[in-house]
Order: structure tokens, then sequence, then C-alpha cells
């Protein structure tokens, strides 16, 4: 009798432990996937970068990044002015951030291929014709280069502000 009692008692726990251990396994395994879920979408972080990089645009990361590393990512021009930028602080996230040119000037009579005024972004076409118009002219006006084909207002004040004529 007592081999009974003792063999029933031991079913009764295998049993019980058997449901409470389902119980635990059951309550992290229906839990587990919406907290990953939850924080993978609160991980993106966007940025809007623009003015003197080569990947201008969107930039999404999943960790929030620094100054340093967002204009690592956007690849910095030569001509970027960054002494406004804190570099080891952390960018607002969705933030807008322009990376101005620096002050310095190309003149006109070093003006020798189309790649230095690349950060201008002009058509191939124009730079084409500035480059062909300042071979033949190794000194000018500003209203002699505003009457060269497809130089418009915007485009001129950007070459203003780009080139220093002597």
């Amino acid at each position: 009798m007592k081999r009974k009692t003792f063999g029933q008692i031991l079913l009764i726990f295998l049993f019980l432990f058997s449901v409470a251990g389902t119980i635990v396994v059951l309550q992290v395994y229906i839990n587990k996937p919406k907290d990953k879920q939850y924080n993978n979408e609160e991980k993106i972080h966007i940025y809007y970068v623009s003015g003197a990089v080569v990947n201008d645009g969107v930039i999404k990361s999943t960790k929030k990044l620094t100054y340093r590393e967002l204009l690592f990512q956007a690849k910095v021009q030569d001509l970027a002015d960054l002494s406004n930028f804190k570099l080891n602080n952390f960018v607002p996230n969705s933030s807008k951030i322009h990376v101005p040119f620096s002050d310095t000037k190309l003149r006109w009579i070093d003006f020798e291929n189309i790649k230095q005024i690349s950060p201008l972004k002009l058509s191939n076409k124009i730079s084409q014709a500035l480059l062909d118009y300042r071979k033949e002219n190794p000194k000018t006006t500003w209203k002699k280069i505003e009457q060269i084909s497809g130089i418009g207002t915007k485009t001129l004040e950007k070459l203003m502000n780009f080139f220093e004529l002597i």
C-alpha cells in the first residue's frame, strides 16, 4: 500500500510540475515576439541631409547618430564648412541638417576642370559651356557670363558665390 500511495504522489507531482512548466514556457513565448516587434519599430532614426555632401537626402539608422557619424555617412565634400557643428553631440531625430559650403572662392583663372564646380550641382551642359568659355576668356565680367546659354539668375547667383573674378 505504501508503494501505491508513493507512486500516486509521485505521479501527481510530475503532473503538477509539467503543467507549471508549460504555463511558464507559454508566457515567455507569447510575450517575447511582441517586445521584439515593438523595439524594432522604435529604433529607426531618420535624418535629412543637404548641402555640401555627396549623399544628400534621407539617411536612416537603427541607432541614434552623432553629427560626426551622420556627416561620415553623408560623405562631406572638401568645401564643406563644419565649424557650426558640435561633432560629438547627438542629432535630433527627423531633423533637417544643411551643411554649408566654406567661404573659399575659386579664382576664375584657376578654373580648369568640371569637377571643380561639382559642388554647385550644375548640369553637365552648363558646366561644359562655362569651362569652354573660361578657356576662351581668361578675364571676364558677370554680365558676359550671364549671356552664356543656359545660365539664368539662380545659376548666376550660385556662380557669384563660388567664383572670384580677377
